[in-house]
């Protein structure tokens, strides 16, 4: 550990379930029972941001170049909060702000990853499906591809160059799949 980096405690009102770096390992994102996120600065400990939710959070993940957070819980839906660091002074916000949008399964989702370029976010549920989602459109959050298996999915990633996605499932099978025509390649 350098001395740039001290122990810090980083609170919640319930346990932590879930936590992120930043991908310039300058933020955390912790979320909890609490029914909150928070972003936290790594250096100084400070609280920037506290992310408020419905329903304990389970999962939480950082885009790559850190401006969404994204979260689920076990109703189903994942929230994608825009977030801007420089913005950020401590601020609370609700669940139907507009700078928050959502993607939808019919299971626990149990798997979050954004894409190598920020743009598209990946789920993966107990819906025995997984799911590619588009982030460009400030407004609305769309379905790309959905891409199913014969059990409950339980983990799910990127490639690092975003064509590909990877899904493991309790069917008892790993497969590696081709975004753009959204089938199966392993």
């Amino acid at each position: 550990m350098t001395g740039a980096h001290r122990l810090h405690l980083l609170k919640h009102g319930g346990a932590i379930r879930a936590l992120a770096f930043s991908s310039d390992d300058r933020y955390l994102a912790t979320a909890g029972a609490d029914q909150q996120a928070r972003i936290w600065d790594v250096t100084s400990g400070a609280l920037l941001d506290i992310l408020e939710h419905h329903r304990p959070i389970d999962i939480i993940t950082f885009s790559p170049d850190g401006t969404f957070v994204a979260f689920a819980d076990d109703d189903h839906t994942a929230m994608v909060w825009q977030w801007e660091p420089k913005r950020s002074q401590r601020l609370r916000r609700k669940q139907n702000s507009a700078r928050n949008r959502q993607c939808s399964h019919r299971g626990i989702i149990r798997a979050l990853a954004f894409s190598p370029d920020g743009r598209s976010l990946l789920t993966a549920s107990d819906d025995s499906t997984a799911k590619v989602w588009d982030l460009s459109n400030e407004n609305e959050i769309q379905e790309i591809k959905r891409f199913e298996h014969q059990g409950p999915i339980k983990a799910a990633c990127f490639h690092a160059e975003g064509q590909l996605i990877v899904t493991a499932s309790e069917d008892h099978t790993a497969r590696v799949w081709e975004i753009s025509s959204g089938q199966a390649i392993h």
